[in-house]
C-alpha cells in the first residue's frame, strides 16, 4: 500500500513545493488516490475542499490527453485494488489524504 500513499503524496506535492518534478499522469493518480480514499474510508470532506479535488481531477485529466475511457478505466483499476486491502490502505491513507484535502489549492 505505501506505493499508493506515496502517490497520493505526490499528487499535492506539485501544490506544496516546485522542487517535486513530476508528470500530470501522476499527479492526476496521486488525485485519483485520494478521491478513492475518500469513498473507501468514508473521510469528511467539506464542500469546499470537494470542489478543490473535482477541480484539480478535471485540470489534470486535460494534461494527461486520455479519452474519458482510458481514464475511467485507469480509475476503476485503482480503486479496485486499493478496496482489496481497505483496512490497511485506510490506515495508511486516512492522515495523507487529510493533509493532502487541506493543502489543495483553488485552480479555479
Amino acid at each position: 500500500m505505501r506505493v499508493f500513499a506515496a502517490a497520493a503524496l505526490l499528487g499535492v506535492s506539485l501544490f506544496a513545493s516546485s522542487a517535486i518534478a513530476q508528470t500530470p499522469r501522476e499527479t492526476l493518480t496521486g488525485l485519483y488516490v485520494i478521491s478513492i480514499a475518500i469513498d473507501t474510508c468514508d473521510l469528511e470532506v467539506s464542500n469546499s475542499q470537494q470542489k478543490r479535488l473535482d477541480t484539480a481531477i478535471e485540470v489534470f485529466e486535460g494534461k494527461v490527453g486520455m479519452s474519458d475511457r482510458k481514464l475511467d478505466r485507469e480509475y476503476q483499476r485503482l480503486e479496485k485494488a486499493l478496496e482489496a486491502d481497505k483496512q490497511g490502505f485506510c490506515k495508511e491513507i486516512t492522515p495523507i489524504a487529510k493533509a493532502a484535502l487541506r493543502e489543495l489549492p483553488d485552480l479555479n
